[in-house]
């Protein structure tokens, strides 16, 4: 029936056609949600607990409650814990007062069931982060370990608890324990997932700013994890600490390859994400994920074409000091993470926007360090558009540079046609290194 309402909503006269049967009464329905407060969850989590121990009371029977783990070290209370601590002290009361017998199980993550078909648990903080492993194609480097249940074994547990009245160290006492699964190292769910989809392990600074990406492009699973991450962090480091301190593990439940087997099915099957990009709008380049790191292949969607653009087909790309000092950081907030390089670019125009005249696909372009300006300022009237405010740098500022497949500009007199007797391989450094020699002595 409906928690939140008195005798879970069951009209009268059907309840008392079997009032008489009942044996057990779990109170399991929650809402469980770690960004409500205690006033929004408190009808269902606490006044639902209520109706669950009147509707024992009055079969006299036995009752169980469902409720979530404990606060770990440094973890703040949810609304969602606070509002099960408030239930698991009712039964604590009902216990005492009224002699409604209650096993109150805290239980940890609770995931997939093992039988193939089975879905993800939409709303599950741990599926939310591994879709966004699997849209990003990066899996974080952590020292985090993680408790997972499987839904089999806490059926069996509530069926076991319920028919023999005791299992372990849980009892129908009123006293709330935790039952939680056994502690993994956090990367054991990378080796599971990577059996169907290889994934890259990834700096945590790293991964974090792929997301932040992603989800400022409209993707949805990536902007979940965002409102889930910060409480998510502080629980999987502390889970973290616990499985290498080499504490005793006295839990009797544990996920395994079967069961990994159908997470993953599960995660794989499931539809793309609700943003829909064409593949022609997404290319791979080569990104620093975070400061002072290695180049790694990284897919991103390229800006949107304007009627004033060019896409380029990249075939050459030098390595210019610029490139190094935004890498490890030397260029302050010029860089923005992930941070795809490369502004001494050689390629074949493979698309223009509808008011540019002066290129067409199939010729050989040259795109430096700028790829954009005003034109309508006093330094672009005088030829000096690199004094332009309204300067666009090609590699910087959020713009993905020549260290990829394809690129677009938003300004196409940026991007120069190459004469035919030129090498590319020659022509590349050109475009930084040789201009920025050549300019001053030209004038000089």
């Amino acid at each position: 029936g409906d928690m939140s309402q008195q005798a879970y909503g069951i009209p009268e006269a059907k309840l008392n056609e079997f009032l008489p049967n009942i044996d057990i009464v779990i109170s399991g329905g929650a809402e469980v949600n770690m960004v409500k407060s205690y006033s929004a969850l408190e009808e269902v989590n606490v006044g639902g607990t209520f109706n669950g121990l009147e509707l024992a009371a009055k079969a006299n029977a036995k009752h169980v409650l469902i409720s979530t783990q404990l606060p770990l070290p440094g973890e703040t209370p949810t609304g969602y814990r606070r509002s099960k601590e408030v239930a698991e002290l009712l039964c604590a009361r009902a216990q005492t007062e009224v002699g409604i017998e209650s096993a109150v199980l805290l239980f940890g993550d609770i995931n997939i069931s093992r039988t193939p078909g089975s879905l993800a648990p939409d709303d599950d903080y741990i599926v939310i982060f591994l879709r966004a492993c699997l849209t990003t194609g990066f899996f974080p480097k952590t020292d985090w370990a993680v408790s997972i249940l499987c839904i089999d074994d806490c059926v069996k547990m509530i069926s076991s608890l319920s028919l023999d009245g005791a299992l372990d160290r849980y009892a129908f006492d009123g006293v709330a324990r935790e039952v939680k699964g056994k502690l993994i190292d956090f990367s054991k769910l990378c080796d599971w997932l990577s059996v169907e989809q290889p994934l890259t392990m990834c700096s945590y600074e790293g991964w974090m700013n792929v997301i932040k990406a992603g989800a400022a492009e409209g993707k949805e699973k990536l902007q979940r994890v965002l409102l889930t991450i910060d409480a998510m962090e502080v629980e999987l480091k502390a889970e973290g600490e616990h499985f290498r301190s080499g504490a005793p593990d006295d839990t009797l439940y544990g996920v395994d390859d079967v069961w990994a087997q159908s997470l993953v099915s599960a995660l794989i099957g499931e539809t793309v994400d609700s943003v829909e990009i064409d593949e022609r709008d997404m290319t791979v380049g080569y990104a620093a994920l975070a400061q002072g790191e290695d180049l790694t292949p990284f897919k991103y969607k390229l800006p949107d074409m304007t009627p004033t653009s060019v896409e380029v087909k990249i075939e050459f790309c030098g390595l210019c000091g610029s490139d190094d000092h935004l890498i490890v950081g030397d260029y302050g907030e010029y860089a923005v993470w992930p941070q795809v390089c490369g502004h001494e670019v050689v390629g074949t125009v493979t698309a223009v926007g509808n008011a540019v005249s002066t290129l067409k696909p199939g010729q050989r372009v040259g795109v430096g360090w700028q790829s954009a300006s005003c034109h309508d300022c006093e330094w672009c009237a005088r030829g000096d558009e690199q004094l332009c405010s309204q300067v666009g740098c090609t590699c910087c500022e959020g713009n993905k540079g020549g260290f990829a497949d394809r690129m677009r500009i938003s300004d196409s007199a940026f991007c120069y046609k190459i004469p035919d007797g030129l090498a590319s391989a020659e022509v590349a450094p050109l475009l930084c290194g040789g201009q920025t020699v050549w300019t001053p002595l030209s004038e000089q």
